[in-house]
């Protein structure tokens, strides 16, 4: 018996009515895609320029200018956050002048250290960072290259230029608001009292109130009367 052969149908060709609709079709469709494209792109847009306007561009503004480097307000921010903020309001104009003047002293730290040929490496300061749990940050790598400097500063440039030895006293001062609380500390220091307690409370520079408690630990002799205007202590 012979095979039945498998007919294939020829497609039916459109009317022209029918591929003019067609068309319209495919044109509504093309300008419904193109239409939303763009306004996911317009919105994108929107949301960029809005972030940029409103956070990138105000952070990255500089606040700074220490030589020819430019202190963009996202590092002022970030050191900041180093700082426990007072419970006083009226306050915080003080610690924001604080450390703008840290953020600017350390800078000027760097910069001297480089014409004295003084470096610290990235490596040192990735080192550093990881070992002292701090965020890694511009603000905190900073920090980090400051204590660096300062340190190498000290002993590569400045140790060969000191002599082994000398007289040296243990300063535990702070300043005071006025010269009527004199009197009132020292009494209570004599009575027994807690000096680094009474530099938290009375001191009114930020290194004394803040970071020692009025702890300077042990210096040259000299430092009392350079820096403090004294030959002697004061008890």
């Amino acid at each position: 018996m012979a095979k039945k052969k498998n007919i294939v149908a020829a497609p039916r060709e459109m009317t022209h009515r029918q591929l003019s609709h067609h068309k319209r079709q495919q044109r509504r469709q093309k300008i419904i895609f193109f239409s939303g494209i763009s306004i996911i792109a317009a919105v994108v847009i929107i949301i960029i320029v809005g972030w940029v306007l409103s956070e990138y561009r105000p952070l990255h503004k500089t606040v700074f200018k220490v030589y020819d480097t430019d202190i963009p307000m996202a590092d002022f921010v970030d050191t900041l956050k180093f700082v426990k903020l007072p419970d006083d309001a009226s306050q915080l104009q003080s610690l924001a002048s604080n450390v703008a003047n840290q953020i600017i002293g350390n800078e000027l730290i760097r910069h001297g250290a480089e014409e004295l040929d003084v470096i610290v490496s990235d490596d040192e300061v990735k080192t550093a960072l990881k070992n002292s749990g701090l965020p890694d940050n511009e603000a905190a790598k900073s920090l980090i290259k400051t204590q660096l400097l300062t340190n190498k500063v000290k002993s590569d440039y400045f140790g060969a230029k000191l002599p082994a030895s000398d007289n040296e006293v243990y300063i535990m001062t702070m300043l005071a608001e006025s010269e009527r609380l004199i009197p009132e500390i020292r009494a209570r220091l004599q009575s027994g009292d807690n000096f680094t307690l009474l530099a938290e409370k009375y001191a009114q520079n930020y290194t004394s109130k803040e970071v020692n408690k009025g702890d300077y630990g042990w210096h040259p002799a000299v430092v009392l009367k350079d820096l403090l205007g004294s030959d002697i202590p004061i008890n």
